[in-house]
């Protein structure tokens, strides 16, 4: 079952192991212009040390920049928005995205959605515009093709009735939690009844 580990980056938890364990990512981190940047960047150190017991050296990256490590059989991957910070974890790979809704997000609605998804989110907004953005993206984390994929090219709706959908010649399954008022969801190749949340 994939797990999901959350941190919320106002209680700062483990911040100092994350300069212990990741170095580069500490002074990358100084050049954040926002303090919340830097803090989510602390906060994905400490998940991937307490989690996975992984440092700076052993992290390596395919192309489109997704994070993998030799030092794990795991498949993970990250995401950060407003006050969490998400770790996935699988035995297989696995896409996750969290997003804070925010009312300016709905100006790009027409260029990132279906018509089909343009229906959805006319019923209530702000909340099905974050929850059909966070399907999306982890349908694009998990492919690893980030935003190199056009958003508009694919329809997320049938996720959201537990059916696949196939993107770049893959069938996806995906599954939104909310945290709150945040969606959270996570994509796997293998149908998704149900995933575990821990917060740390």
């Amino acid at each position: 079952m994939i797990k999901v580990y959350l941190i919320d980056i106002s209680r700062k938890f483990g911040f100092e192991e994350c300069i212990k364990h990741f170095p580069k990512r500490y002074e990358d981190a100084k050049r954040y212009r926002h303090n919340d940047d830097v803090l989510r960047s602390y906060a994905a150190g400490v998940l991937l040390w307490k989690v996975l017991g992984l440092e700076d050296c052993d992290i390596e990256y395919e192309k489109n920049d997704k994070p993998f490590s030799r030092k794990t059989d795991m498949r993970f991957n990250i995401s950060h928005s407003g006050k969490w910070v998400a770790l996935a974890v699988d035995n297989d790979e696995v896409g996750v995205d969290v997003e804070a809704p925010r009312q300016e997000s709905l100006r790009v609605k027409e260029r990132v959605f279906t018509q089909n998804e343009l229906e959805y989110v006319s019923v209530e907004p702000l909340k099905n515009f974050t929850q059909l953005w966070t399907l999306k993206e982890a349908v694009m984390k998990h492919l690893g093709t980030g935003l190199s994929l056009n958003a508009k090219s694919f329809d997320v709706m049938p996720l959201i009735d537990g059916k696949s959908v196939t993107v770049n010649n893959q069938t996806l399954y995906a599954l939104t939690k909310f945290i709150g008022d945040y969606p959270l969801s996570v994509c796997s190749t293998n149908p998704i009844p149900d995933f575990e949340i821990v917060c740390l």
